[in-house]
């Protein structure tokens, strides 16, 4: 048996490249197209016996393929997957259905003709289908019967419909806001209640910068360490601080006269930035940034408390790791 010339002409009007590819099973109940690459077209025998309805309803799906509708069914089915819990998705997808299945009957009234006549028998042979699928015993699902009353509506009077693809881009707009970043906080981190103001730097003769080599000499000439003698080793997210709080009385020995902060062992994901801070009882008496381990020399009034502050100031998203050592001298 040679190739069905009815299928031929079909196929003509449309000018593929791509091989499309026609079945018929008995065991279908409605025409459908499946396939982006390699398409196939399901027929039913019912629709192959007759002229009329093999002419329009064949054109109907290969305008879906011209369409590409089997890729914005595929965007449907995602859409519908990952906004699952927000109702006006799937009205709006519910719309774009009707839309895709519109603009395919728009194409298909352009291939065969735009006339009254041809809306008319466009029509009537796709009610055949519906006819057909009422006499057809039903096992399963049954597909989606063509066409909607809408649809038969808007082909007599024909007007653009966008209203679904307005609705879906709206409702996806607004959904997209329902998402958010959250960042778990890191545990056992020690966090001032009262963020530090580091606004500008304030550096002042009461505390100076020690080189290793003095910072080394002092510690070798340490007598007494009961005032302040803290060791810490912390891991700061970006913009995070640690606070380091002492008081420079002794109840055992002299009163110390000041200490020293040696921050060392810097390792961050980014570039080393942070600041350290230091307050004397409420008051700041120091605030400067820096890149690289460093040693502080701080004078100190006996009878005062302090606390040290130490802020990250890496880029965006940049930890930084450092090992803090507080002690004080006589």
């Amino acid at each position: 048996m040679g190739p069905d010339t009815r299928i031929q002409n079909c196929l003509e009007m449309f000018n593929f490249r791509r091989k499309i590819t026609i079945l018929i099973s008995p065991k279908a109940q409605t025409p459908l197209t499946y396939g982006f690459f390699r398409p196939k077209v399901l027929l039913t025998p019912a629709i192959l016996a007759d002229d009329e309805l093999l002419y329009y309803a064949l054109i109907h799906e290969l305008a879906h393929i011209q369409l590409g509708d089997v890729l914005w069914n595929h965007l449907r089915y995602f859409i519908a997957c990952f906004f699952w819990h927000n109702p006006l998705i799937w009205l709006a997808l519910k719309y774009m259905e009707e839309d895709l299945e519109i603009r395919c009957d728009k194409l298909v009234l352009q291939k065969v003709g735009d006339t009254p006549d041809q809306r008319r028998t466009y029509c009537q042979s796709l009610l055949k289908l519906v006819e057909q699928q009422q006499l057809e015993p039903r096992i399963g699902v049954s597909a989606r019967l063509h066409p909607t009353l809408e649809r038969m509506k808007i082909m007599k009077n024909w007007q653009p419909n966008m209203v679904g693809v307005i609705v879906l881009a709206l409702t996806m707009c607004f959904s997209f806001s329902a998402f958010v970043i959250a960042k778990a906080p890191i545990p056992n981190q020690v966090i001032s209640s009262v963020p530090p103001e580091v606004d500008e730097d304030i550096k002042s003769d009461q505390v100076q910068i020690l080189s290793e080599a003095a910072y080394a000499e002092l510690v070798r000439n340490h007598i007494d360490m009961n005032a302040a003698n803290i060791s810490d080793t912390a891991t700061l997210a970006a913009y995070d601080h640690k606070q380091y709080n002492f008081d420079m009385s002794s109840l055992t020995g002299e009163n110390h006269s000041g200490f020293t902060i040696n921050i060392s062992n810097l390792a961050s994901s980014g570039n080393v930035e942070y600041t350290i801070v230091i307050y004397e009882g409420r008051q700041k008496i120091y605030d400067a940034p820096f890149t690289k381990a460093t040693t502080l020399k701080v004078k100190a009034d006996p009878h005062s408390s302090y606390k040290v502050i130490i802020l990250n100031r890496s880029a965006s998203n940049s930890s930084l790791t450092y090992t803090i050592k507080i002690n004080s001298y006589n």
